[in-house]
């Protein structure tokens, strides 16, 4: 029972750090979205029908993953707090 409870936590402590990482990615993307975003100058004969973004925009572009991300790390500390009440991954009869 202890290494099924033992193996619980690592698989929630794995989601974590993937999902931690997922949402520094989505962190550092805003980042780049909102401070070094250039908007390429478009072609003179498609430049009436081309737009840059603005900032509310190129951040949406992003909030897919945060939420993702976020309903990832909650699945993650929900997972690894169910291995610490002693709750199996698996249980077989």
């Amino acid at each position: 029972m202890a290494r099924t409870i033992l193996l619980h936590q690592w698989v929630g402590l794995l989601i974590i750090v993937i999902a931690a990482a997922s949402l520094a990615g989505t962190a550092w993307s805003i980042v780049q979205n909102a401070y070094f975003y250039e908007c390429p100058i478009p072609l003179p004969e498609i430049h009436d029908t081309v737009r840059c973004p603005g900032l509310i925009e190129r951040v949406g572009w992003n909030i897919p993953g945060l939420i993702i991300g976020s309903i990832i790390l909650v699945f993650g500390l929900w997972t690894y707090g169910k291995g610490k009440e002693g709750v199996p991954l698996v249980s077989l009869r």
